[in-house]
């Protein structure tokens, strides 16, 4: 029992001290809370005898409480900005898919995008038309 007082006095001790505080230049830094998310491009090609896009699809049924058009991103999350829109019916060729969200390339002016051709190395899209990425579950495949 006397071992146990003085030990006892040491860790009320410890607790009772004041704790050391992060200097003020500390180096690291938290992101603020509305920073945006960095663009990523749409990649396409990698296969020399293949499309560069692998199939495409149709953008289907949207919900009218969101407008009935589609968001295109500039990244595959739902946090990215927003570049454009599509309409239900929108063709689009489907170049990458990455977690439920879809890497497209498109034209609203039924331009031809170059993406059924093959481009023998995997490169960011660079072509005539749109391209940004897109919710997966909205599309309907048609071809590929």
């Amino acid at each position: 029992m006397t071992l146990a007082i003085p030990a006892l006095a040491l860790v009320l001790a410890a607790c009772s001290q004041d704790a050391e505080e992060a200097p003020a230049n500390d180096s690291y830094d938290t992101a603020p809370v509305d920073a945006t998310l960095a663009a990523r491009p749409v990649m396409y090609g990698g296969e020399a005898n293949m499309d560069a896009c692998a199939s495409a699809g149709t953008v289907g049924t949207l919900d009218t409480q969101a407008g009935n058009v589609l968001p295109v991103r500039s990244a595959p999350d739902m946090g990215a900005s927003e570049t454009d829109q599509l309409q239900a019916g929108q063709l689009v060729s489907i170049c990458e898919n990455e977690g439920g969200w879809v890497g497209v390339v498109y034209s609203k002016n039924a331009a031809d995008c170059g993406t059924g051709t093959p481009v023998a190395d995997r490169r960011e899209y660079d072509g005539q038309c749109q391209s940004g990425w897109i919710e997966g579950s909205y599309l309907t495949n048609v071809a590929g």
